[in-house]
């Protein structure tokens, strides 16, 4: 069972990859991208082996939701970044345009998210309450890393897909 949930997520997180190095228009800007998400299972899974947290149906989906919030950061975070970047023509102007608008939106939706699932520690159950704080450290995991790491390696990586700005992008007003 094990091995079959571990190919699976391994199968999801390369369909993950493909269709966001579709949507950026970039390889490295899909590897990127990942990075987040990639940070937040490993530290759900560490977290899980270090309290002895066996891996189970309902364990598992703490990945996949991982996978799921982790692309929709991800996807906001550098889209709005490079609207930003192609109204200012300023990497660290653009920053700051984006956090003050999605990130501030990551904030908000990590935030009630996370207070949402924290409400299953009342549970009477285990299996319940873990799930309730694993998914809420997974939104917090997921947002931290889409708004810190996401564009620290962009940065340190002078990644251009970032500052390439395709009409393909649709405008989200966040």
């Amino acid at each position: 069972l094990k091995i079959s949930q571990a190919q699976s997520l391994g199968m999801a997180l390369l369909l993950v990859l493909s269709l966001l190095a579709l949507r950026l228009g970039s390889l490295l800007g899909g590897l990127i991208s990942l990075l987040p998400i990639l940070l937040t299972v490993i530290l759900n899974f560490g977290a899980m082996c270090t309290l002895g947290i066996p891996l189970d149906n309902a364990t598992m989906m703490i990945a996949c939701i991982a996978i799921g919030i982790g692309i929709d950061y991800s996807i906001h975070f550098t889209s709005r970044f490079r609207r930003e970047y192609a109204a200012h023509g300023d990497s660290h102007l653009a920053l700051q345009h984006t956090f003050l608008t999605t990130g501030r939106a990551i904030v908000v939706n990590t935030l009630t998210v996370m207070l949402g699932f924290l409400v299953l520690l009342f549970s009477g159950t285990v299996p319940l309450q873990r799930f309730g704080w694993l998914t809420a450290s997974t939104m917090l995991y997921s947002s931290l890393g889409a708004m810190l790491l996401l564009p620290a390696v962009a940065f340190a990586t002078g990644a251009a897909y970032m500052k390439r700005n395709k009409r393909s992008i649709p405008r989200q007003e966040v």
